[in-house]
């Protein structure tokens, strides 16, 4: 629950600091952070236990990025037909 507010949190800044014109560039930018190095350290120097915070970070903000693409998609399919 931590790891899925702490992604909602930096897509929504990313998207308050990107403003009108990079919106969605910017939430990405912030809310996808480099965690594969992050799982990394968590595995070789602590346990599998530390690791999945940082997964489930990535599992949360895959979900994000999906849901991002599918609602663009609609967006395009709808003004197409207009």
């Amino acid at each position: 629950a931590l790891s899925l507010g702490i992604c909602a949190v930096n897509f929504t800044l990313g998207r308050i600091i990107g403003g009108r014109e990079f919106p969605r560039e910017a939430s990405q930018a912030l809310g996808q952070k480099n965690t594969a190095f992050t799982i990394y350290l968590a595995l070789a120097y602590a346990s599998p236990l530390v690791a999945l915070g940082p997964t489930c970070y990535v599992l949360w903000h895959n979900l994000w990025n999906s849901w991002q693409l599918h609602v663009h998609s609609r967006h395009e399919a709808a003004q197409k037909t207009t």
